[in-house]
């Protein structure tokens, strides 16, 4: 039958057996005061555990273990009990390296002990179990058994590492949505999100996502509306060209701007102020100006145009629907209308039925609405009348 004994650290031997791997301490004995010499401290995975002693200096006292003695009367450490420090590992890394250095030396500091997962062997694999360092200065380890992943704290440096394949940052803000930070490899591309998840369902709202090549998207996580930017390629394969695209609903309410140029496309759309059409420009949709417009390229509007600013064309236009123009005060409400290019109308032409207008060489007229009623436009043989 075993006897276990409560003991306190008070000391390490100053030498290690380096053939058996094993470091001895001096232990006082709690019931009776006395002094237990060399009880045997073990090495799980490599890793020596090593409470703390005690410091006479600072009155600290040692970390309270249990141990026995074996049949040959050998003191052995059980576990402990209690520590009056925090439990301290080194990195196996920082052992090796200490034990090349200074072969007689102790593999760790006081008050430290090493902590580490078993891992998995078997015929399915080897997985090396993860390693913990807490060091008396404060700073923390954790690390994988493949050394991958890790987090480091540091009182030291006040800062804090993390380093991970794929790392998700959660904060609970309420029961139905979670604030989270994730940085995720999938295949070998790299993604950074920030924005609200849904805990139940997994949905992300009003995210942040930064893509592998410098992209980033601004919306919800399925893509149905808000901001992309994409960079300038910076890599071979990469096809993507330099763009912003703004989404309110995809293929019915969009803003894109690339190198080619700019495409609007809404169901309606609105330019108030003084706004400049240089360019080639198709404009598709109920469209509404409202302020002073010049348009000096080639312009294409197919469906309704509603003019209420003052609008000066320059260029060539092709309107293929209505015309609809605001009264100016004047008898011609087209009048706002300063035709300095070539105008093509494409609509119902009549003939004209005043015999005035046929005296005067006006054969046509162009049915208009206006904000004063119906009107007719002429139209003589040369051009507007």
């Amino acid at each position: 039958m075993i006897t276990w004994y409560e003991g306190e650290i008070v000391s390490y031997l100053p030498q290690v057996e380096t053939g058996l791997g094993i470091l001895r301490a001096v232990v006082r004995e709690l019931t009776q005061g006395i002094e237990i010499q060399g009880v045997q401290m073990p090495v799980i995975n490599g890793m020596q555990i090593y409470p703390a002693p005690a410091n006479p200096a600072t009155g600290t006292r040692g970390t309270r273990i249990a141990f026995y003695r074996d049949s040959a009367a050998t003191a052995k450490f059980g576990f402990i009990l209690s520590d009056p420090v925090p439990l301290h590992s080194p990195i196996v890394f920082d052992t090796a390296t200490l034990a090349l250095e200074q072969p007689n030396a102790l593999p760790f500091d006081y008050g430290e002990v090493a902590l580490a997962a078993a891992g998995i062997d078997n015929a399915a694999g080897t997985n090396e179990g993860g390693q913990l360092w807490l060091r008396n200065t404060g700073d923390a380890a954790l690390l994988s058994g493949s050394f991958m992943q890790r987090i480091v704290a540091s009182d030291s440096s006040s800062s804090i590492d993390i380093e991970g394949t794929n790392v998700d940052i959660y904060g609970h803000g309420n029961l139905i949505a979670t604030h989270f930070y994730a940085i995720d490899d999938v295949l070998g591309v790299t993604s950074l999100s920030l924005g609200m998840r849904n805990p139940i369902t997994g949905i992300g709202y009003t995210t942040l996502e930064c893509h592998f090549d410098g992209s980033f998207t601004i919306g919800d996580s399925l893509g149905l509306s808000g901001i992309e930017y994409n960079l300038v390629p910076s890599l071979p394969f990469v096809t993507l060209v330099p763009q912003i695209s703004l989404t309110s609903v995809p293929l019915v309410s969009e803003l894109i701007v690339n190198p080619k140029g700019l495409t609007v496309f809404g169901p309606t759309i609105d330019l108030t102020g003084i706004t400049s059409i240089d360019g080639a420009t198709t404009i598709t949709g109920a469209t509404v100006i409202t302020g002073a417009t010049a348009i000096t390229g080639v312009t294409t509007i197919t469906p309704e145009l509603n003019v209420t600013g003052s609008v000066a064309i320059a260029g060539s236009l092709a309107v293929f629907g209505s015309i609809v123009a605001a009264a100016t005060g004047t008898s011609n409400a087209l009048t706002i209308i300063d035709l300095e290019a070539a105008f093509e109308y494409i609509g119902p032409i009549v003939p004209t039925t005043s015999p005035q207008a046929v005296l005067a060489g006006i054969q046509y007229q162009i049915p208009v609405k206006t904000a004063l009623g119906p009107m007719f436009l002429a139209l003589s043989q040369t051009g507007w009348a």
